[in-house]
């Protein structure tokens, strides 16, 4: 298995990696009863694709995965929110 590089916002020195503080928080999410991880599918990817409403793409690929999900979206984005194309909660 090889390792995942850094992320290039880590790189360019915009934000800290500390992996082991990240992975324990991944940790801890998995157990909770509230959050639910899920992953990025290429069913979502090609769905966002047409959300061009919403000019950031991983703006796009959240709103399209909350549509599937039927689920709202934590957020106070003005694009977001102004889409209606979700249930927005902030």
């Amino acid at each position: 298995m090889t390792a995942i590089p850094p992320l290039r916002i880590a790189e360019k020195k915009r934000t800290p990696l500390i992996t082991a503080q990240l992975l324990n928080l991944f940790s801890l999410w998995e157990q909770s009863s509230n959050i639910h991880l899920t992953s990025l599918t290429p069913q979502i990817v090609v769905a966002a694709q047409s959300l061009t409403v919403i000019p950031d793409i991983f703006d796009r690929l959240i709103v399209t995965e909350a549509q599937l999900l039927n689920a709202p979206v934590l957020t106070k984005d003005p694009i977001i929110v102004g889409s209606s194309l979700v249930t927005t909660v902030w």
